[in-house]
């Protein structure tokens, strides 16, 4: 509720305590790196690099391991299309785009960097039995308790800016659907400073409930990174489809047309991997959400868009097909034929 009553006198305001607290935590991961980097050693590196039966590379398994870190590295990766949710509130739109490459690309030269160079100091068995958080304990069997402490405080500092950042996400994204008419109106109330007071309201009085299911199951949160993490897919995939609908449309004179059908194509197909990739019963855990949505969907349409027709053939077809698997999934997950 603190980040809620800072969100609420203006989004400015927390957007730059955010950025405050973003140049705190990145210290101990630069710290971490360099230590990681003068300590690394290539014949620890390559002791086991392919993690396989006979030690060398072989596609089947190497795929199997990529595969099976998909899920988590979408859920890492989820939340960089942040910048485009904002964007209503951004001084010039070009820096939208900017942020959003720059934004992956930090992340993604982080995550290998810390991957990569951890491999080079520690093997790969003793990695997997650190205690969390696990750089800590790393940095701390290089330079010693310091180490530690400086990971665990740029951690706290970290939990603190996600948990503001989310909060402001959260709470945007339902505002946005309100404006344009795709989500309740009630949704798109602002208060004296410009700050979506109801949907805070909702997101915030959703996100304590979550947190209280930790103490029903300590594998909530697992379970819900999960399914966050396909159900975001589909979105994904339909922007990746739509680039490249879009992309071939072009006159084949416009700048950067066959760059932009390769992006297409590449993003395509990636999407349909990690669609795969998540497993069917993830898939079929996802098709509640979807479910669920519709009924809301069509309420919005009928009372407050005054749309006679809601649907096409193909829409209700996929409709009624997406309230079939939502029903059955919850059929499955009560008879113990997904087990959460």
């Amino acid at each position: 509720m603190l980040f809620r009553s800072m969100i609420l006198k203006g989004v400015q305001s927390a957007s730059f305590v955010n950025t405050i607290v973003t140049i705190a935590k990145l210290i101990p991961i630069f710290v971490f790196l360099v230590v990681m980097l003068i300590a690394f050693k290539l014949d620890v590196f390559s002791s086991g690099f392919w993690f396989t039966p006979s030690g060398q590379f072989e596609f089947a398994n190497v795929l199997s391991q990529v595969r099976g870190t998909m899920l988590v590295t979408v859920w890492v990766f989820i939340g960089i299309e942040g910048a485009v949710v904002f964007s209503g509130r951004a001084r010039k739109r070009s820096d939208v785009g900017k942020a959003t490459v720059l934004g992956i690309i930090t992340v993604i030269l982080i995550y290998m960097l810390i991957t990569l160079l951890s491999l080079g100091v520690m093997k790969r068995a003793g990695l997997s039995h650190l205690s969390q958080p696990a750089m800590a304990e790393l940095l701390k069997s290089v330079v010693g308790e310091w180490g530690a402490v400086l990971v665990n405080a740029g951690l706290i500092i970290s939990v603190i800016g996600a948990w503001l950042a989310w909060t402001m996400f959260a709470g945007q994204l339902p505002y946005e659907a309100a404006k344009t008419g795709t989500f309740p109106r009630w949704f798109a109330k602002e208060n004296k400073n410009g700050a979506p007071v109801n949907s805070l309201l909702f997101t915030n009085v959703l996100v304590e409930i979550f947190m209280f299911s930790f103490l029903i199951t300590a594998s909530a949160y697992n379970f819900f990174y999960s399914i966050a993490s396909a159900a975001i897919l589909v979105p994904y995939a339909f922007s990746a489809f739509y680039q490249l609908k879009f992309s071939m449309a072009e006159d084949k004179g416009t700048k950067g047309h066959a760059f932009n059908i390769g992006i297409g194509i590449v993003a395509s197909i990636y999407a349909l991997w990690l669609l795969y990739a998540t497993g069917k019963d993830m898939l079929l855990l996802m098709m509640i959400l979807f479910a669920a949505g519709i009924p809301v969907y069509v309420y919005l349409q009928k009372k407050e868009n005054k749309v006679e027709k809601v649907f096409g053939p193909v829409e209700l077809g996929v409709a009624i097909v997406s309230l079939f698997l939502g029903l059955y999934a919850i059929f499955e997950v009560v008879t113990g034929g997904i087990v959460i």
